[in-house]
């Protein structure tokens, strides 16, 4: 820009016009922008022309860059959605204003502190947002450890959920989450657990990491209960995200759906205020009743919709005559190995035998009466009656080596859904309810958990330490898989620490969260739940097992057969008595140490022999020489148990030493779960679409064509050919992986 005086030696012409382009001293064009008069006479304002201008100026700036919508992490697929309807964690003398701390001289809550921890507070005050609206404000707090005094900001702690202290036990409960503090202490007002996200902490990856500490904790899963407006919505699409990742079943129930008339930005607390005040005056149990109704519709919808697990079809057989030559090399060890796996599905246990007296006759009665196996019954049976004897209890093996075992089990149920798991597996846990509710209110005894985490099992312990617990999960599939994929993944180590509980051994952390500290001095934390067998076959892989998980459980099968309604007026059993007074016998006995008989001790040898045996034989799965070498230690500790069981069904304190009658039934048992497992482990590859070269896959299919009939050697070669024909190589291995003990 300049400015050209009229009149002097640089004065542009008169009379031009406005935006009118003349050529300057310095040979460029300049465009007229104003005359006016100044204290010489008139003076002009000039700028470049500005076509010109433009050209340089898009010679001077770079293109602008193209802005493109930034990218999402896709959503992981949600939880499978379980069958069982939604019940809420119970809860009991909740008062609304838990865990709310109003400040000094204020009757409301617009000033108030909500506490999330010793450490983690929320200041809560009024604001007023640019539209002049009426607002409020949440402002976190935390001890910083220099000072007394609380210090503003989130702090390096990790914060948990709201009311963290009532999430620590669900026992297979779904619970009830709601946007911010006073609404969640609405719903707990109506006798439900509720909790609520820190409104400074909620990003996907901060809910996955509390709701992965809940699924943990035994939660079923998780109803969310979406605010009526925008952003309602989208945190409900966050709390979905987050719950798919950490393998955690949820439901969103909007809040517009519980009422025709909910406001906008209306939730549980607008739903229960009294009308006088703008409310709706729906009373707390009956709005919790209506979000779990809601919920449940939603679930059916969800369960119906989702897929099947995916099952992978064995490959097609030809019925055509095989060449005479070729049946040398595979019928022999496809007949063999038919019988084995028809073996191991008709074995069961005789609980006459093992147990006695009217406990095992009352077993084998209610296994008649239900349609299932006796071993289905004693499968749940061993692990509870373990975790009835007091800590301390062992078993010495051999006193030259120092080697005791104590009295913990890990027994699985593999069952489908509808497989009548209640009535059957969970069948000999039921004194245990019976004895949990005739607890006094302020006991710390635990005769069950549901929760399988360090933290959780160690507050158990530390409440009493003299007394053994079982762990009772509804459904393990779901810790199982999450484990299984963290290690997979390096998202840390939990399942190998967790292991360790199996073997009684102490162990201790501390972390900067607190929730996460555990400090176990030993155990005695026995298992029981249940898998479905797809969870079951996928963690099981390739035969493998490198994280030792499948060697310290025990597997048994619940078969899907028919129920029927008896109507024969026989006697009742008896069953539930015959437990209750041996479970009441196991608690009384002083812990001790116990041994062998010597004929005991040989029969022990000659299975110790056997199984390191099997632990060196190379042509065997390390899977299967891995569960071999757990073998030795499973046996003393069945032994163990049974001996005890077998007293406590006879109503006397039992023996010093183990029997060899006692150590012959322990054997047996030992000899079913590995058939069991072996099984399992030839399932697993075949739902892998693999086989060990080829013969699983055909067995399998060969039980399946002759419905489970057994199948001999010239039937088989007559019958199917092999696409591909195994070497004689392959058959021997295949052979050593299934056969018996």
């Amino acid at each position: 820009m300049v400015f050209c005086h009229h009149g002097s030696s640089h004065s542009p012409p008169d009379n031009l016009k406005r935006g009118q382009v003349i050529a300057g001293a310095d040979g460029q064009k300049w465009a007229l922008m104003s005359t006016a008069e100044g204290s010489h006479g008139p003076v002009s304002t000039f700028v470049l022309d500005r076509e010109k201008q433009d050209q340089r100026n898009c010679q001077k700036q770079p293109p602008r860059p193209v802005r493109r919508p930034p990218t999402e992490d896709p959503v992981p697929e949600p939880a499978r959605m379980p069958e069982a309807l939604i019940e809420f964690a119970p809860l009991s003398e909740a008062a609304f204003l838990d865990g709310i701390k109003r400040a000094e001289n204020s009757t409301s809550l617009d000033f108030a502190w909500f506490i999330y921890s010793d450490t983690q507070r929320t200041q809560r005050q009024p604001k007023t947002n640019k539209d002049g609206r009426p607002d409020k404000a949440f402002i976190p707090h935390h001890l910083n450890g220099s000072a007394p005094n609380l210090t503003s900001g989130a702090g390096p702690e990790f914060w948990p959920l709201w009311h963290e202290q009532d999430l620590q036990d669900l026992d297979g409960h779904w619970v009830l989450e709601l946007e911010g503090e006073k609404c969640a202490n609405i719903a707990r007002a109506g006798g439900v657990i509720a909790t609520s996200q820190p409104g400074h902490a909620r990003t996907v990856d901060q809910r996955c990491r509390r709701y992965e500490t809940l699924r943990q904790n035994g939660a079923a899963g998780v109803v969310y209960l979406a605010d009526n407006d925008d952003q309602g919505k989208r945190f409900a699409k966050e709390a979905e995200h987050a719950a798919a990742q950490a393998g955690l079943p949820i439901v969103v129930v909007p809040a517009a759906e519980l009422h025709p008339q909910m406001p906008e930005k209306g939730s549980i607390d607008d739903l229960c205020q009294m009308p006088q005040k703008g409310g709706l005056g729906c009373s707390i149990p009956h709005a919790i009743e209506l979000i779990q109704q809601n919920a449940r519709k939603k679930q059916i919808e969800l369960f119906a919709a989702q897929p099947e697990p995916e099952v992978v079809d064995p490959p097609v057989l030809e019925e055509t005559a095989q060449p005479e030559e070729h049946q040398s090399a595979a019928a022999t060890e496809i007949a063999q190995a038919v019988t084995e796996a028809k073996q191991a599905t008709d074995s069961t246990l005789d609980p006459a035998a093992l147990i006695g007296g009217e406990l095992g006759r009352a077993l084998s009665d209610r296994a008649d009466r239900l349609n299932v196996p006796t071993a289905v019954l004693i499968n749940g049976l061993l692990p509870v009656a373990a975790s009835q004897l007091q800590f301390g209890t062992q078993v010495m093996i051999s006193e030259e080596m120092n080697w005791f075992q104590p009295p913990i089990l890990w027994n699985l149920s593999v069952a489908e859904t509808g497989s009548n798991k209640t009535e059957t597996s969970d069948l000999c846990v039921q004194p245990l309810y019976g004895f949990d509710r005739d607890l006094p209110d302020d006991a710390e005894r635990k005769f069950f958990t549901s929760t399988f985490t360090l933290p959780g099992l160690s507050r158990v312990q530390a409440a009493q330490p003299d007394h053994g617990c079982l762990i009772n999960t509804d459904e393990f599939s779901g810790t199982l898989r999450k484990l299984f994929n963290d290690q997979r993944s390096g998202r840390g180590d939990e399942l190998s620490r967790l292991l360790s509980v199996y073997d009684g051994k102490p162990q201790r952390a501390t972390f900067s969260d607190k929730s996460l500290n555990y400090n176990l001095k030993g155990s005695s934390f026995s298992l029981l739940s249940t898998i479905q067998p797809s969870v079951l076959l996928d963690c099981m892989g390739d035969l493998t097992d490198e994280s030792g998980l499948f060697a310290r459980f025990n597997l048994c099968e619940i078969p899907l057969k028919r129920r029927t309604m008896s109507r024969t007026g026989r006697k009742p059993d008896g069953l539930m008595a015959e437990l209750q007074n041996a479970y009441l016998c196991l608690q009384t006995w002083k812990p001790r140490i116990y041994g062998l008989t010597d004929e005991a001790m040989v029969l022990f040898d000659e299975f110790h022999e056997n199984c390191e045996n099997q632990r060196l034989d190379q042509a065997i799965e390390p899977a299967l020489r891995a569960y071999a070498a757990k073998q030795e230690g499973r046996c003393g500790r069945i032994a163990l148990v049974l001996h005890c069981i077998q007293a406590a069904a006879r109503r006397v304190p039992p023996d010093e030493l183990i029997s060899a009658e006692t150590m012959l039934g322990a054997i047996t048992i030992c000899d079913f779960y590995a058939q069991q497992l072996r099984r399992f482990y030839a399932l697993s590859l075949a739902s892998a679409g693999g086989s060990l070269k080829g013969i699983t896959l055909l067995v399998f299919q060969v039980l399946k064509d002759a419905e489970g009939q057994v199948q001999t050697e010239r039937q088989i070669g007559r019958k199917y050919k092999l696409r591909e024909i195994p070497s004689k190589k392959s058959s021997n291995h295949s052979r050593s992986s299934m056969r018996k003990s």
